[in-house]
Parts: C-alpha cells; structure tokens; sequence
C-alpha cells in the first residue's frame, strides 16, 4: 500500500513538473519597442577613397548588433554613390522584434539614416541605413550636388509613358 502511495506521489510531482514546465515555455517574450543604432566609420566615404570600415554599436539590453558592413559593390567610393549599410541584430533571451517601421528605429552618428528592415523572425533582423550621397568633382571637372542621379532625366519614359522619370 505505502509503495502504491509513493508511485502515485512520484508520478503526481513528475506531472506537476512537467505542466510547469509547459507553462515557462508559452511565457511571452517582451516587444521590443523601439531599435537604436549608432553609427561611426574609420574615415568618411569620400569619391576616390577605398571603401573602409563602418561601426554600428547599440546601448540596448534588449537586443545585440551581430554584424553591420557596407553593402555598396565597388572598392573605391564613386562621386553620386549612396552608402548602404546592412545591420544584422539579433533579440536577447526573453525579447523579440516585432515592428519594421520607421517610427520604431532611432539611428544616430556619420548622418546616418534609416531606411528599412526585415526581419527573418521574431529573434533575427537586418537594417538597412544609408549615408550621405557622396558629392565631389565629376569627371567633366563640374561639382556634382548630392541629387539622385536620375533626378534631372528627361529621356526616361514614367511609368505613365511620360517623357522624364520625374
């Protein structure tokens, strides 16, 4: 009698244990709310440099910077080049990505600037964040001002059929 008492003990603390351990495991994790990334690089891209390095650092506990590099394709910085950074974060124990907008990033430093993410899961995001345009002297020996390439094509056909992407 008393061994059937204690199996049956054994077995209710074992049940006990296990939907206890149930219920940890559907804890939600916490929204991370709001992402903030500081920006630096060892030298500023200038036309004719070689593309360096660039630093992306967070005082966040809720999440970590894994990896951030430059995404353009070249060795050198071009004048009329964007620089784009790709920022790989991943969530600490007990939190979670969970918005992509722009109102939830705060990207600071080298003026930088967001401009978007995608997150793989609730636990894995890349950011994308870009630079100032490079300016500087163009081959025809005219300043180049900053604007977008396309900015000023008139030959292109819109997407309406218009004559100028503009």
């Amino acid at each position: 009698m008393r061994q059937k008492r204690r199996n049956c003990l054994i077995f209710a603390l074992a049940a006990a244990m296990v939907v206890g351990t149930a219920f940890t495991a559907l804890a939600e994790d916490t929204k991370i709310d709001k992402v903030k990334l500081s920006v630096s690089y060892d030298r500023e891209p200038k036309s004719g440099d070689d593309i360096g390095k660039v630093y992306v650092k967070t005082d966040s506990s809720q999440f970590r910077v894994d990896y951030a590099e430059y995404t353009n394709d070249a060795d050198t910085w071009s004048v009329g080049d964007e620089p784009t950074i790709k920022v790989e974060l991943s969530a600490r124990d007990g939190y979670r990505f969970a918005y992509t907008s722009k109102s939830h990033f705060d990207v600071s430093g080298s003026g930088a600037e967001f401009d978007k993410a995608k997150k793989y899961d609730d636990n894995y995001m890349e950011v994308t964040i870009t630079l100032k345009r490079i300016g500087g002297k163009l081959s025809d020996g005219h300043r180049h001002d900053v604007r977008a390439p396309d900015y000023d094509d008139w030959s292109t056909p819109s997407e309406l059929g218009h004559a100028g992407l503009n």
